[in-house]
């Protein structure tokens, strides 16, 4: 990474401090494109190096309030969950890890469903368990197991666009960084600013290991540094001079902004043009204009791939695309598309086979891509989605997504009801807000079909 060095050495510094058994908790921040993630990528890169056994979250727009989900894969990771194998097996393999590292918690093992999004059976302890109960008993749980966890092996975790974050997660967040606060253990949190105050980050920030890294706009020596990089991944062969006045019609454009600049370079190098040459080229106004004029290059199969996969989240696993939208074709003809916008580092592969999960690089992306769907065309793609996984998962609905989804078309009928059942999942799990929104949103939506 060519620039933000003093933000690496501040990180480095705290990763050191971790190591020695003083927990850390760095709040990294920062508008959008302005490197959070590349940072991020950095601070794992540097803590593996110093022997640090990681697991990465990401909370997302259409997860709000769904319990638990920035935790998710977290969880799934530590526990080794491989969704493949029977159900049988990912019981006997939870038990085993519980049995090594909290054995006196064996009894509060099917409160991991809520995490892990499978079905252990409840036991007599814990089907009388009150929401309140249950929520302290799967937090002690998760605590014994860090705990016994960073005895070994100093730990990292990451939890990506923390402004997303439902409040349960909140809650786990803030309970872990306390009990660990004298173990080997690194907590690195990503987020914009304007809308984390919803989430009460102060509770965080008052912590005695907080520190907040708010990211600036790149100084005119970073910005040129990250044009010299670009230029290099993109023009192997040109020599290191920059042509005259390229940075500073750049500078100018991407005010500091790195994800702008790359994307300005991008845009010139896929129209062919040389960098000496940009003279020759109108850029876009700005990032949004600059993304879909990107888009626009892309073949018509690229294209719509791209938008079908805008409608899932910015995680997206390969198979649902041809599931719900089949007009993509088969399977073969989507990974083509998806292998060619995986070269052109717009989604690339987050987890391989046989999952094939994709990631739209950067969130602004996702946004520009979604948003230049027709408002109707968005809504019957998200019923469609929301019916493929109905019938998808019929003995694990995911509850949170579908009132997502179909919240987001106009299948009222279908709003009310995963509206009504999300709300009590989230009663039954004790995020009250969570089901005060969803349930609230049912009586809107039974009210509308009452009027019809």
């Amino acid at each position: 990474m060519v620039s933000r060095q003093a933000e690496l050495q501040q990180i480095a510094d705290k990763l050191a401090l971790a190591a020695e058994g003083k927990s850390q908790l760095i709040g990294i921040v920062a508008e959008a494109g302005m490197g959070k993630s590349r940072l991020v990528a950095e601070v794992i890169r540097a803590a593996r190096q110093k022997g640090f056994v990681g697991y990465g979250g990401a909370c997302q727009s259409d997860s709000i309030h769904t319990p638990y989900q920035a935790w998710k894969s977290i969880w799934q990771a530590f526990f080794e969950v491989d969704y493949e194998s029977s159900l049988k097996r990912q019981i006997r393999n939870i038990k085993s890890t519980i049995e090594n590292l909290a054995p006196s918690r064996m009894p509060v093992m099917p409160l991991l469903n809520v995490l892990l999004d499978i079905s252990i059976p409840e036991n007599e302890f814990t089907q009388n368990l009150e929401p309140k109960i249950r929520q302290s008993a799967l937090h002690a749980l998760l605590e014994d197991c860090l705990k016994a966890t960073a005895k070994d092996e100093p730990l990292l975790i990451v939890i990506e666009d923390l402004h997303w974050m439902d409040a349960l997660s909140h809650d786990l967040l803030e309970q872990l960084a306390k009990a660990l606060a004298n173990y080997p253990v690194c907590f690195v949190l990503a987020y914009r600013p304007p809308q984390i105050a919803r989430l009460e980050t102060p509770r965080l920030e008052a912590l005695a290991q907080f520190t907040k890294i708010e990211l600036q706009e790149l100084t005119q020596t970073e910005a040129e540094s990250a044009i010299r990089a670009k230029l290099a991944q993109l023009y192997p062969a040109r020599s290191e001079t920059l042509p005259e006045g390229l940075a500073a019609t750049l500078i100018a454009r991407a005010q500091g902004n790195p994800f702008y600049l790359e994307e300005l370079l991008n845009y010139v190098h896929d129209r062919g043009i040389a960098p000496s040459h940009l003279d020759k080229i109108e850029l876009p106004d700005n990032l949004h204009s600059l993304i879909l004029s990107r888009i626009d290059q892309l073949s018509e199969a690229q294209k719509t791939t791209l938008r079908v996969a805008s409608i899932v989240g910015r995680l997206f696993r390969a198979k649902w695309l041809t599931g719900y939208y089949p007009e993509l074709g088969a399977f073969p003809q989507v990974k083509t598309a998806l292998d060619t916008l995986e070269s052109l580092d717009i989604t690339p592969l987050d987890t391989p086979e046989p999952e094939w999960v994709y990631l739209f690089k950067h969130i602004v992306t996702h946004e520009v891509t979604y948003e230049s769907l027709p408002f109707a065309t968005r809504a019957q793609l998200h019923e469609q989605l929301a019916a493929y996984l109905e019938n998808m998962y019929p003995e694990s609905l995911p509850l949170e997504a579908l009132a997502f989804h179909y919240g987001r078309s106009d299948n009222q009928t279908k709003q009310m009801e995963y509206l009504r059942k999300a709300g009590e999942a989230a009663q039954k799990h004790f995020a009250h807000a969570a089901a005060l929104d969803f349930t609230a949103r049912s009586y809107l939506c039974s009210r509308t079909l009452k009027r019809k």
